[in-house]
């Protein structure tokens, strides 16, 4: 991932003195609000959001009965809420019922990006658009390990960025994650193109052994990918994608036949000058 110099610089600049900072309030066991307050400064520090413009702390979410506030919601370059921030103490350990608070503030809100953190240790998800909404875990770092010259600590970093809002790259980093994971890989594996690939292979190795595509397609289902990845919903859901992708490069195949043809016979004639395309060519009546 390219990040841009003064995302760079600034990390470069301002890290270790934040982490001091964070490491002298955890010795200090802070309350909630001090972890709030300090964490707005990283969102600024760090993260390069104007406090004043990007940031608004204590988020008001209508409900049907009462009111609930988010700590901190932070705006992308469309002026509405792109992240939505829950914060605990920095002495209190992240858990699934602060988990589900965040996550009810997003489908709340429509923000389809949350961050749980306690300072030390920052949780990204991502929230379905299914019902009930479900969360993905997209990443997680501990502030306190993140090093400057780190690709992945930065990558980690600029996708939460304000230079990373502007380059979309939560989206980006999301469809790269989809591609990258078991269940993708899994379909890829028990496909009859792999089954084919591995065949050829062990006649080629061991001429005198026999095996059918079948007899592979038995070992990569049972025993080498798991039920889990081939089976679960998400497994469904990835072979849909790898189908649409086949479709859209079945499309570009359509559309490029022609003019790998017409190449061809360019290349033909100049090979050979005396040589007629197909549409050079008269047929006498």
């Amino acid at each position: 991932m390219n990040f841009p110099a003064r995302f760079k610089n600034r990390i470069n600049e301002k890290l270790k003195q934040c982490q001091k900072l964070v490491q002298s309030l955890d010795e200090r066991q802070v309350d909630e609000s001090n972890t709030v307050r300090c964490i707005t400064q990283i969102l600024e520090i760090i993260f390069g959001y104007d406090p004043y413009g990007d940031i608004t702390s204590e988020f008001a979410i209508k409900k049907t009965f009462n009111t609930a506030y988010c700590d901190l919601a932070i705006k992308g370059k469309s002026g509405k809420v792109r992240i939505m921030l829950e914060a605990k103490g920095i002495t209190i350990d992240l858990n699934e019922k602060h988990l589900k608070q965040v996550v009810d503030y997003g489908a709340d809100t429509g923000t389809k990006w949350i961050i749980l953190t306690n300072l030390k240790t920052w949780k990204l998800y991502k929230l379905t658009d299914a019902r009930p909404v479900d969360k993905e875990l997209i990443c997680e770092f501990n502030f306190m390990d993140l090093n400057s010259k780190n690709e992945k600590d930065l990558e980690n970093l600029f996708i939460i960025s304000k230079e990373g809002e502007e380059q979309d790259s939560l989206e980006e980093y999301y469809s790269q994650k989809q591609i990258k994971n078991k269940y993708m890989i899994g379909a890829l594996l028990a496909s009859e193109d792999v089954y084919y690939v591995i065949r050829r292979n062990i006649k080629r190795l061991f001429d005198d052994v026999k095996v059918s595509m079948e007899e592979i397609e038995n070992i990569i289902k049972n025993e080498i990918v798991l039920k889990e990845v081939l089976n679960s919903e998400e497994a469904v859901q990835t072979r849909k994608e790898i189908a649409k992708a086949n479709k859209k490069l079945e499309k570009i195949d359509m559309k490029e036949k022609p003019q790998r043809k017409e190449v061809k016979q360019e290349l033909v004639k100049k090979d050979d000058p005396d040589v007629l395309s197909a549409s050079e060519i008269s047929i006498p009546e």
